[in-house]
């Protein structure tokens, strides 16, 4: 693993675009760095690797919804935006 971009390619329509704009929604909400949320669930969880963290409104309030991995075993744990 490298965790290089592979490929970027823009998103213009369909559910990528409805997923994107919502995810935007939340970030603009956000007070907290999705990647400062992503450290701070990594750092709780301990040995893991950070596979993904998307943000989302849960009742109207930012959180990043990320997915951890340690050793073939995947989780999942919410970290508050605001």
């Amino acid at each position: 693993m490298t965790g290089a971009i592979a490929k970027v390619e823009p998103i213009t329509e369909g559910d990528d675009l409805t997923h994107a704009k919502s995810q935007k929604a939340a970030m603009d909400k956000a007070k907290v760095k999705l990647a400062d949320a992503a450290a701070k669930a990594k750092e709780q969880a301990g040995e893991v690797i950070v596979v993904s963290a998307t943000p989302e409104l849960q009742g109207g309030r930012p959180v990043a919804s990320i997915v951890l991995l340690k050793g073939e075993r995947l989780s999942t744990v919410s970290e508050p935006l605001d």
